[in-house]
């Protein structure tokens, strides 16, 4: 037996000029959520090697990320005990980005130790200062929470069963990095600040500008009844709101 053609879409009437119907909406969510930044330096030094320094890689280990998704059998509204929820993942747990690999000379010898300066755009000086390590280690590793902002990229689209069959919305886009992250690395002697950081050191690009992390395209389905209002948020792992509710509309099957 065929099954008869259907068409579903979210309806948003709430603008007073009329009922609008969108089969996909497509939204630019701004995000701001911590990276851990992990950073390995090889010592390069021996009689193999002319020049002294460092070679830097690592790990940008960015945090699980989805979609909550409600569906409200009311009016848009204050959130309720008969609400039904479902979820989409957005960055899977464990899901890490390669920092680029690059150098660093130790032109001056005497200078052993390892410092990161890391941005904080709402302090006054706005970077913080951390010891690393040793660079005589032949391998320093540094773990370090980074603050940065990307946006979230994302489509919707919304198809309405029957009762049995539930409403399902469907969710692809991507999480863009519009600016990069970056940290600053400097070599100095003890394990003491030094007062105000000297900006002379080697900025490192932890994640490039343009860097994209798509989201596999998936549904959630949820058995509500017919035309429920529907919007989404995004939350961290640990159930961290990473935005407000923004409003997709309800769902109608038109025929």
């Amino acid at each position: 037996m065929r099954r008869k053609p259907s068409f579903s879409a979210f309806v948003d009437s709430s603008t007073g000029m009329g009922t609008v119907a969108h089969s996909t909406v497509r939204m630019y969510v701004p995000l701001e959520f911590l990276v851990r930044s992990e950073i390995i330096a090889r010592d390069r030094s021996g009689p193999f090697h002319r020049r002294q320094g460092l070679d830097i890689m690592g790990w940008s280990h960015l945090p699980e990320l989805r979609m909550d998704f409600v569906f409200r059998r009311h009016d848009h509204g204050k959130e309720d005990p008969a609400d039904q929820w479902g979820a989409a993942t957005i960055v899977p747990p464990g899901f890490r980005l390669p920092i680029p690999g690059q150098s660093m000379d130790r032109k001056d010898p005497d200078r052993r130790d390892l410092w990161v300066l890391t941005s904080e755009p709402r302090r006054q000086p706005p970077w913080l200062e951390h010891y690393a390590g040793p660079c005589e280690q032949h391998v320093l590793t540094f773990v370090r929470p980074v603050q940065t902002q990307a946006t979230l990229d994302v489509s919707c689209q919304c198809e309405e069963g029957d009762d049995q069959q539930g409403t399902k919305v469907e969710v692809w886009g991507n999480v863009m990095f519009e600016r990069p992250l970056s940290m600053r690395l400097m070599l100095r002697n003890g394990e003491r600040s030094h007062g105000p950081a000297a900006m002379d050191g080697k900025e490192m690009v932890v994640i490039p500008s343009g860097t994209r992390v798509p989201i596999e395209r998936q549904s959630v389905t949820v058995a509500v009844g017919r035309r429920p209002w529907i919007s989404m948020r995004v939350s961290d792992g640990e159930g961290r709101v990473l935005c407000p509710e923004h409003t997709l509309g309800y769902s109608m099957r038109f025929w």
